[in-house]
């Protein structure tokens, strides 16, 4: 089971009307509050406790965009819980405000967290060349290599739109994780991994 996060909220600095708004029409889970995230966390050592059959087969926890209150809230919780979880980075938005900086990723990365790709422009693949595509992919792997020391295997597509797998495998990743929903019932044929919860 796949979760993905984007942007954490404290509790106290809800506006309850920007909470009720949609997101691309979808109700508003972009924005998960504080204690949800804590509960969610719960869950999950509660369920694995529990055997609970998607539990125990395995839960990675994601973050797309990085930015700066996955570090201020969800790192902390997830620490205490002792878990880990996977965080997908735009380059070309680390250290600009409201964004984490290499300090902070490898911080996270250092208590076993993994830093993968979101890109680095944050632009839809499909805007853009399979020239442009693949210099972003790379030049995006090559910062998070050089900022956290280890070159990430995953990306993630921005915008959730396609991308040409090849391209993708030429710039050294092992596979893709999607926003498409769904779930993965072919073990064997993972490339693309798809999720089970969709920016909660």
């Amino acid at each position: 089971m796949i979760l993905c996060y984007h942007n954490l909220i404290r509790d106290a600095e809800v506006d309850e009307n920007l909470y009720r708004r949609s997101y691309e029409g979808a109700p508003l889970l972009y924005y998960r509050k504080e204690s949800m995230f804590k509960n969610d966390m719960a869950r999950i050592i509660e369920n694995i406790m529990l055997d609970d059959y998607l539990t125990k087969n395995g839960v990675a926890i994601t973050f797309d965009d990085g930015r700066l209150n996955n570090y201020e809230i969800a790192f902390p919780i997830m620490k205490k819980f002792g878990l880990k979880g996977s965080f997908f980075v735009s380059t070309n938005n680390v250290g600009q405000p409201d964004y984490m900086t290499w300090n902070q990723l490898r911080e996270i990365a250092d208590f076993g967290n993994t830093i993968e790709s979101h890109g680095h422009l944050h632009k839809p693949f499909d805007e853009m060349t399979d020239e442009q595509v693949l210099e972003d992919i790379t030049k995006s792997a090559d910062l998070i290599e050089k900022g956290v020391g280890r070159r990430p295997h995953f990306l993630s597509l921005p915008g959730g739109r396609d991308v040409k797998k090849d391209l993708v495998k030429q710039a050294g990743y092992i596979g893709i994780r999607t926003s498409e929903k769904g779930i993965n019932d072919d073990i064997w044929n993972l490339w693309v991994v798809m999720m089970l919860n969709n920016s909660v």
